[in-house]
């Protein structure tokens, strides 16, 4: 064993620092050298520390004793109005009073001063630098060697209270370091406010760096380090954590682990090990892989439920949300938003289902911003998904969570599932798969019989194709796996859609579900038609509905009857009238709702007058025209436009129309017949005695010239060529389009006033029952 130098150099020392460093990153050192280099440094910074802040400290009290001194003298001294003129103040000792008391706090000071060996505001610093003395260089060998000599000083005394003090908080410090317990409670009863404040600031910062340093090398090499995870882990429930800096670290490491689990996550779902294969040997990438995995399942599953831990306080019906403020509130927020951004990147990860069913519940609950939150990943990963496998996951616990609540959930988690991109299901009902499993059963049961009667190789060949046969049909019927998803997916949707419309029908449920039958009308399997028409007719007579809901019931049910519907024997005139009734309300509604009506009529008038046109007179589509040009007055450019495309489809798919554009010989308008507006029966309105010259005319001096140009076109007959054309680039667009068109200059209606001055006239308010009447008047 080598001798131990009492009088290290300074070279000796630098060489021994970085022999230390060099062992401690090999991992050399031992725990208790470890711990022991550890303590000397934290002691040794904690003293700089203290001794920095002491700075202030002392300044603070010499202000203050100053002042004491002060207001002290004031005290004694006379009032200017109590002093005689008759005695000579001058001489007196009251003048020199406060010069004395001055030199007298100076003389103090300096004696402080000469007492004191070390200044207590750098006591730490300078006592490190009195102990050693330099002495002269010599030279030894041809190199000049310096020397320092050890000055022994006497320490100044110190209260046997500080040094209790100072011991407890170093071994507290110590074993704080050493980890040899997680949850020590640190006394700061002795530290002032500044102090605390100081040791909060650093301890954070250190945590802050090691939660950074540790993400970055998860993140740079996953596989090494899945074990630093733990760490994460700790910090995130507070495990690993001093009580001073606790709540703001939890909430920073909760954070960071979602993003290093998005990034780190495998592309696959991870399976159970079997028995037999966790005690088999293995190679050592494939032991690698395997403890990563276990690990990242294991943690993944801790932080799932420590998130749940945070969301479901905050979510409970008799939570009060007044104390925003606070450390479980904010806590839940962040946990609600780290599940939100899980699960928008690994549905297809363990757990997911899991992840997806508390964010449905959590959705459904009162606090409106977690449900806010909880609806839009829902939303994202449903319009990302298609396969299907996530969309059926989330539309079966919405369906769940519609029945146990018995519908008491906001709109916005059924708007959810508008965003499916379900195109395609299987219609096949069990009555079917039966009917033909049967008929192959009677075919092989026939062949049995005649075996007797044929040979053996005609038997045999026979069998073979009955098989061949079998097999096809079963390939032809077997659904993929995306078709299967989607169909399961569309069943749950529709039995919430079905259970809302006759148990719920006057609820706020109605809108998503009137907007959901409509999208997915088509998909809707026939069994269910004769039920869903009836539930739907009785819907549209009510009037307290709102006729946007009313629109989207009309629409369904024509999607009904124009695809699988059409060999029902229903007679779809009493929603004919229903929409050329309601189609006079949409002029008199705010912007968006408005858009939202013009929107789905233009897809209503198409499917009910274009699609179904051979089962529609031509008078009732000249109704509808006029209907068209009447409330297209008070609307903007873009929904005016969107309304005259709409009327150029019909004037090509019925070519009678153009007797309501065209002047007879004399140049005089026709339709001289009478036409009745205030008839609710399109079919008695007698619209094609009428004309759409002035309308259109006046249309033609519109500011926006789109809508002049459509007019001028549809004046002209709508012709495919010669002047009057329409440009293809008009051509080629739906009328819906022109609704989000932002090329298209917005201008509000410029005839609104006008037509309010005629209905004034009348003395009477323009509204949707007199609208027609008093257009048709403006325009004479």
């Amino acid at each position: 064993m080598g001798k131990i130098d009492l009088n290290p150099t300074r070279n000796h020392l630098k060489k021994t620092h970085k022999r230390l460093k060099k062992l401690t990153k090999k991992g050399k050192l031992k725990k208790h050298v470890r711990d022991g280099v550890n303590s000397i440094y934290i002691r040794k910074k904690k003293d700089l520390i203290k001794g920095r802040q002491n700075i202030e400290y002392d300044w603070i009290e010499d202000r203050v004793a100053l002042q004491e001194e002060e207001n002290e003298n004031d005290m004694n001294l006379v009032p200017i109005d109590m002093l005689n003129a008759d005695i000579d103040w001058e001489n007196t000792p009251f003048k020199n009073e406060r010069k004395r008391l001055m030199k007298k706090l100076r003389m103090e000071e300096e004696k402080t001063k000469i007492n004191d060996d070390v200044p207590r505001k750098f006591r730490n610093i300078e006592k490190e630098s009195f102990k050693n003395k330099s002495l002269l260089p010599i030279k030894i060998n041809g190199k000049v060697v310096f020397k320092d000599e050890i000055v022994d000083e006497p320490e100044p005394e110190i209260k046997e209270e500080v040094v209790e003090n100072e011991i407890l908080e170093n071994n507290l410090q110590e074993e704080k370091v050493n980890n040899s317990k997680d949850d020590i409670p640190v006394k700061y009863e002795s530290m002032s406010s500044a102090e605390l404040l100081g040791l909060r600031k650093e301890e954070l910062e250190k945590a802050r760096q090691h939660i950074s340093i540790t993400s970055l090398s998860i993140i740079s090499n996953p596989e090494q380090n899945i074990e630093k995870l733990k760490e994460l882990l700790k910090y995130a429930t507070g495990k690993k954590i001093d009580e001073l800096i606790q709540k703001d670290i939890q909430k920073i490491a909760t954070a960071s682990l979602t993003e290093v689990l998005i990034d780190i996550i495998p592309g696959y779902h991870i399976r159970d090990y079997t028995d037999a294969e966790m005690e088999q040997r293995m190679k050592k990438e494939t032991k690698t892989l395997f403890n990563f995995e276990k690990t990242l399942l294991d943690v993944y599953k801790q932080y799932l439920q420590h998130l749940e831990f945070f969301v479901r306080p905050i979510t409970a019906k008799n939570y009060n949300d007044k104390n925003k403020k606070s450390f479980e509130y904010k806590m839940g927020i962040i946990s609600s938003k780290c599940l939100c951004k899980l699960i928008k990147h690994s549905t297809h990860f363990n757990f997911s289902a899991n992840i997806i069913k508390l964010i449905v519940r959590f959705a459904v609950y009162c606090l409106e911003e977690i449900s806010v939150e909880c609806c839009k990943a829902l939303d994202e990963i449903v319009g990302a998904d298609y396969q299907f496998k996530t969309s059926l996951c989330v539309a079966k616990e919405i369906a769940s969570v519609v029945k146990d609540r018995k519908g008491n959930v906001p709109t916005r988690v059924l708007y959810t599932l508008l965003n499916l991109n379900i195109k395609e299901v299987d219609k096949r009902t069990e009555v079917d798969e039966k009917r033909e499993k049967h008929h192959f059963r009677a075919r092989k049961n026939a062949i049995h019989m005649d075996r007797k009667s044929k040979s053996v190789s005609k038997y045999e060949k026979q069998l073979k194709k009955l098989e061949k046969d079998l097999k096809e049909a079963e390939a032809a019927n077997s659904l993929t796996e995306k078709i299967r998803f989607g169909t399961d997916t569309m069943k749950h949707v529709f039995t919430i859609y079905f259970s809302v419309l006759k148990r719920l029908s006057k609820s706020s449920l109605l809108e998503p579900v009137l907007e959901g039958l409509a999208k997915f009308a088509h998909l809707i399997n026939i069994e269910f038609f004769d039920d869903l028409i009836s539930s739907l007719s009785q819907l549209v007579q009510d009037e307290e509905i709102r006729v946007l809901d009313t629109l989207h019931c009309i629409y369904t049910v024509f999607v009904i009857l124009s695809g699988d519907g059409k060999s029902l024997n229903i007679d779809p005139i009493s929603f004919y009238k229903i929409m050329y009734k309601k189609m006079a309300h949409i002029p008199f509604y705010n912007e968006d709702l408005k858009k939202k009506c013009v929107n789905i009529s233009i897809q209503c008038i198409d499917i009910m007058l274009n699609v179904r046109r051979k089962f529609v007179p031509t008078v009732r589509v000249a109704a509808y025209v006029k209907r068209l040009i009447a409330i297209s007055f008070l609307l903007d450019s873009r929904c005016l436009l969107a309304i005259l495309a709409l009327i150029r489809k019909l004037f090509i798919s019925h070519r009678n129309l153009i007797t309501l554009v065209e002047c007879d010989d004399d140049d005089e308008e026709s339709g001289g017949g009478l036409f009745y507006p205030e008839v609710g029966d399109p079919d008695c309105t007698q619209a094609m005695s009428s004309t759409l010259i002035p309308d259109l005319k006046k249309l033609v001096g519109h500011p926006c010239k789109e809508v002049g140009i459509f007019a001028v076109h549809i004046l002209a007959g709508c012709p495919s060529t010669g002047e009057n054309r329409l440009a293809l680039d008009y051509v080629n667009v739906e009328p819906t389009m022109f609704l989000e068109d932002e090329s298209i200059k917005f201008v509000p209606s410029p005839y609104k006033d006008a037509l309010t001055k005629v209905a004034k006239k009348g003395n009477s308010k323009l509204d949707w029952k007199n609208l027609q009447s008093f257009v048709e008047k403006w325009l004479l």
